[in-house]
C-alpha cells in the first residue's frame, strides 16, 4: 500500500502493471476523502503521454526506486472508463463507477469523494486529509488548475487561471531544384602530324677485279660486243586511312553534400503581470 509518506516518490513516477510491463507515468495522485491515503492514480498513456487513465491503489501496491508498481494489467488499465473530474476532485459517483470496474464494486471500494493531491505535496511529502486534500492542482503542465479550497474566514474562494501561450520557432527542409546539368557530345576536327619512317632503293657500282689475264671466259660473253645490265629500285611510300575506336566513357553521378545553414525567426509569447492593489507593485511571471 502506498502511504502518505511516500507521496514525494510519486511525483512523475513510470508505471509497471503485475506483469512488469510499463503502462505510463503518474500523472495525479488522488487521496480519499476520510483518511486521506492515496486511492488513485491518473496515469498517462499514449504515444505523448496525453491520454489519462485511472489505476487504484490498493494492498499491493508498491514503490520500487521511481517507479509505481500497481496489480491491475496493462490492458485493464488502457480499457479503463474514462470518468469525470468536479473541480479536479474525483466524485464519489466516478469513484463508483471505477470499483464497479475493477473491483466489480456496486457501492465503490473507498468511501466519501477522493481529491487531487497537488504536486507541492506530493515532492513535500505532506500528510493532508480531508477538505485540505482537496487543495490541489493538475499536474499537467499546460493547464494547471487549482481547485476550491478554504480561506481563512471560513468563506470559499475560487482561483481564477489563465493559460499563457508562446510561440516556438519550427524548422523543416525542402528539397527544390537548382538546375540541370547535361551530357552533349559534339564532333570537331583537329590536325594530327606524324612521322613514318619509309625506305627506298638506290644503286651503287659495284667494280671487282677478275683473277689474271689468263682467267677462263664466262658463258654467253662476246668480247667487244654491246651489252646492258638493268636492276629495278623500290622505294616506301606512306599511305593514310582512318579507323573509329571507342577510347572512353563519360557519365554523370550525382552526389549529396551537407552543410550548416542558420536559420533565423520572430516568435512570440505571452507574459503574465500579477498586480497587487495591497502593495503598488507588478510582478511579472
Amino acid at each position: 500500500m502506498i502511504s502518505t509518506q511516500q507521496l514525494n516518490l510519486l511525483a512523475g513516477a513510470k508505471v509497471y502493471d503485475a506483469a512488469g510491463e510499463k503502462i505510463g507515468s503518474v500523472g495525479q495522485v488522488y487521496l480519499d476523502g476520510d483518511d486521506g491515503h492515496p486511492a488513485w492514480v491518473a496515469v498517462r498513456t499514449g504515444w505523448f503521454g496525453t491520454n489519462e487513465n485511472f489505476v487504484p491503489l490498493d494492498d499491493e501496491s508498491h514503490i520500487e526506486g521511481h517507479e509505481l508498481h500497481v496489480s491491475a494489467m496493462k490492458d485493464e488499465v488502457r480499457g479503463a472508463p474514462q470518468v469525470e473530474r468536479e473541480s479536479g476532485n474525483l466524485s464519489e459517483r466516478s469513484a463508483a463507477e471505477l470499483d464497479r470496474y475493477y473491483y466489480n464494486l456496486p457501492a465503490g471500494k473507498f468511501a466519501g469523494r477522493a481529491s487531487s493531491a497537488t504536486d507541492e505535496s506530493i515532492r513535500a511529502g505532506a500528510d493532508r486529509t480531508g477538505d485540505q486534500a482537496r487543495l490541489g492542482s493538475d499536474m499537467r503542465m499546460s493547464d494547471r488548475t487549482q481547485t476550491a479550497g478554504r480561506s481563512g474566514t471560513g468563506e470559499k474562494s475560487e482561483n481564477l487561471n489563465l493559460t499563457r501561450y508562446e510561440e516556438q520557432l519550427r524548422t523543416g527542409k525542402q528539397q527544390v531544384e537548382t538546375g540541370k546539368v547535361r551530357l552533349r557530345k559534339h564532333v570537331v576536327t583537329e590536325n594530327v602530324d606524324i612521322t613514318v619512317p619509309v625506305s627506298h632503293e638506290e644503286v651503287r657500282v659495284e667494280r671487282r677485279p677478275i683473277d689474271g689475264p689468263g682467267s677462263r671466259r664466262a658463258t654467253g660473253e662476246h668480247p667487244f660486243a654491246e651489252e646492258t645490265a638493268e636492276v629495278t629500285l623500290h622505294e616506301e611510300r606512306p599511305t593514310v586511312s582512318k579507323e573509329t575506336v571507342p577510347v572512353e566513357q563519360v557519365g554523370l553521378v550525382t552526389e549529396t553534400h551537407t552543410e550548416q545553414q542558420h536559420v533565423k525567426g520572430t516568435v512570440r509569447k505571452e507574459q503574465v503581470d500579477v498586480e497587487d492593489d495591497r502593495s503598488g507593485r507588478d510582478r511579472r511571471r
